[in-house]
């Protein structure tokens, strides 16, 4: 492989791992261990030497006040001998030192992993896209997508360049960074070992920068004297309008900003972009209307079916969303003053620098860089912590160019520029406060990564202009139009196609047959899609007579189940009722013959002294008038005794049956 660089950045966040680290600086001490092994014991180490072999053993530069930091610290550890005021290793202790025994294994490992990551690569490449990719150009690309997607201290890391004077090398084109985004998403969608390892690439890399900081010390100092301003771009992601997986990472060092108290702010006249934004995205989302529909927020709103009045729903809800949701201050910019710059001059370099699609971006990250200098008043520092203010922007280009017109127009090359991208600042807040964002990194890869995929809004300008002239020479129907023009599908299959590069838009070959297979995908994506719909609903249904079925019969077993528990205890009630009603019955008709057997004695021996002298005389009285009561009953309306107690029990059993369906 023709760059360890990669391998180092892995290294270098399983030194952050390693047990034996104290600080920041220890992460770099095995890297140097191992060069002051290939020196010559006889000559003294220095940091030239050192540089030379860091370069041929790992692919990297450190700064030389970082060398000469590493190398004092070794000579702490009694790893190097002082001896004619020149430092020369000392092999016996080198041998003995456990820290490196732990680095050598796991740059055996990572080796392997490395080896694994690439050839998972150019597997991808080959079955997805169709690309033969060796060994060495899978490395280049994988360098070059880390190189341009905010990881910008590659370069630096080689070359030993101050950041600040990196130009960006030669890139891979832009189909190739393309692949490299689609394998990383797929890497992490399937949580595969090769995201893992990515990550650790990015984890290191954020650790490197940490030889770059002014004072490593400052590493543990709040933010508290600074206030952060946000662009227009990052507080639409932030908002959520350009999908979540952007939203989170932006959110993330929102977050991290607050907790080390540090000042969140807009100015009014971004406030008032974002309202434009949406503004046009409500209109565009409008078929009745002639603007076209791209960009990062059009494409959510019209991937999730927003209409017109739900975008401007947004735009009038948008300043409390932003104070209540992010808890962003908006603020107006500051009066001009002495501290004033010639934004006439910053214009034109930014203009020269930057591609601006619409001069009204220009004119707000004018207004945005002069005031923060205006915040300033003049402060120099290299350290973000006392910058008093500074602009956070997600673009890179916008940043390069302002860091660069300052440095030109004699601002100290060691002060904190006033605009910086939101990547070195995710990078700066990670290093200060690593385990309370340990995912801050696998966020940024992601977002990095849906970034790298999305079309320029340049290539959907050229899209666009291309579908309008094929309507107007007719060589579309209008169905067909509207489909290439709103369709999600469609825009999906398009990035797919092209791979992000947007000089294929002006090939009229590759237009005429990319706009027909277009068309042919996204007709054969709705009858797919109508075909899976109509499959769904059929699977629905029939899920639900199923279910609707098995309903019915739990439902008739639960009725017959009821039913039967319903008989039992009718009988069960039933039986005590009859019980208790034919006793009572039985004890009525004890009483009856009693009473009866009394007043029939006495009327035949009512001289009887033993029966006078037995029953009470008024007893004798109330049986001879039952008795003659039932004679006349019996008499006149054939009433019998037994009929009497029947009635009783009758009753007595309806009383008793229904108190007992009461209590039961």
């Amino acid at each position: 492989m023709e760059n360890r660089l990669l391998q180092t950045l892995a290294l270098l966040k399983m030194n952050w791992e390693s047990p034996q680290r104290k600080d920041y600086i220890d992460i770099f001490i095995p890297f140097i261990i191992e060069c002051i092994k290939d020196c010559n014991p006889i000559e003294p180490i220095n940091s030239q030497n050192v540089q030379g072999l860091l370069n041929k053993k790992f692919s990297i530069s450190f700064p030389e006040k970082i060398i000469i930091t590493l190398l004092n610290r070794a000579k702490k550890k009694k790893l190097l001998k002082s001896e004619h005021n020149a430092l020369f290793k000392d092999n016996e202790k080198l041998v003995k030192y456990k820290a490196n025994k732990y680095f050598q294994q796991n740059q055996e490992k990572l080796i392997s992993r490395y080896e694994i990551l690439l050839e998972k690569l150019i597997e991808f490449a080959k079955e997805k896209y169709g690309k033969i990719w060796n060994e060495n150009y899978a490395e280049r690309t994988l360098f070059s997508y880390l190189d341009i997607n905010g990881v910008t201290i590659l370069s630096t890391l080689t070359s030993g360049v101050p950041l600040k004077q990196v130009i960006g090398k030669k890139r891979r084109s832009d189909k190739d960074l393309y692949i490299v985004a689609k394998f990383i998403l797929n890497a992490e969608h399937e949580n595969t070992a090769e995201f893992s390892y990515f990550e650790s690439i990015v984890q290191g890399h954020i650790l490197a920068s940490s030889m770059y900081l002014p004072d490593i010390s400052t590493a543990n100092k709040k933010l508290k004297d600074t206030a952060f301003f946000f662009d227009t771009p990052f507080i639409i992601f932030s908002l959520g309008y350009a999908g979540p997986e952007r939203e989170v990472a932006c959110k993330e060092l929102l977050k991290l900003l607050y907790d080390s108290n540090g000042g969140l702010y807009c100015f009014e006249h971004t406030l008032v972009e974002i309202e434009g934004i949406l503004h046009a995205c409500s209109i565009a989302l409008d078929p009745t209307r002639p603007e076209a529909i791209f960009g990062f927020a059009a494409e959510y709103f019209l991937s999730n079916n927003f209409t017109e009045t739900d975008v401007m729903e947004l735009k009038n809800t948008l300043r409390k969303d932003i104070q209540n949701r992010l808890a962003i201050q908006i603020v107006e910019k500051p009066e001009y003053c002495d501290y004033s710059i010639n934004e006439e001059y910053l214009s034109d370099e930014l203009l020269r620098q930057v591609k601006y699609s619409n001069p009204r971006a220009l004119q707000m990250d004018v207004d945005s860089v002069s005031a923060i200098i205006r915040l300033r008043k003049g402060k120099l520092t290299d350290k973000i912590e006392d910058c008093k203010a500074i602009f956070i922007t997600t673009n890179y280009g916008l940043a390069r160019s302002v860091r660069s017109f300052f440095e030109y127009n004699g601002f100290e090359n060691c002060s904190v520029p006033p605009c910086i991208t939101d990547h070195r600042l995710t990078a700066h807040l990670w290093l200060k406060m690593p385990n309370k964002a340990p995912s801050l990194p696998k966020k940024r890869i992601i977002a990095d990564c849906y970034a790298a995929i999305q079309p320029s809004d340049n290539f959907w300008k050229k899209y666009f202009e291309q579908i309008e002239k094929l309507r107007s020479r007719k060589s579309i129907t209008e169905e067909q139009y509207l489909l290439l023009r709103y369709d999600i599908g469609v825009r999906r299959n398009l990035a797919e196609l092209s791979q992000g590069n947007e000089d294929l838009i002006d090939d009229e070959s590759w237009q005429a047959g990319t706009v027909t297979q277009l068309i042919k995908n996204a007709e054969k994506i709705i009858e797919n899609n109508i075909k899976n719909e109509y499959e769904t609903k059929t699977k629905k249904l029939q899920e639900y007579s199923l279910k609707l079925k098995t309903k019915n019969i739990q439902f008739d077993e639960q009725i017959r189940k009821n039913e039967i528990d319903r008989l039992k205890r009718q009988q069960k009630i039933d039986r005590t009722s009859h019980l208790i009603a034919s006793r009572i019955t039985f004890s009525v008709k004890v009483i009856f013959f009693v009473i009866i057997a009394i007043g029939a004695i006495y009327s035949f021996y009512k001289s009887n002294v033993i029966i006078a002298s037995l029953v009470p005389a008024y007893f004798v009285g109330i049986s001879l008038c039952f008795l003659l009561l039932l004679t006349l009953l019996n008499l006149y309306f054939g009433i019998t005794v037994s009929q009497i107690c029947q009635t009783i029990e009758s009753k007595i059993f309806r009383k008793v049956e229904a108190k007992l369906y009461q209590l039961f």
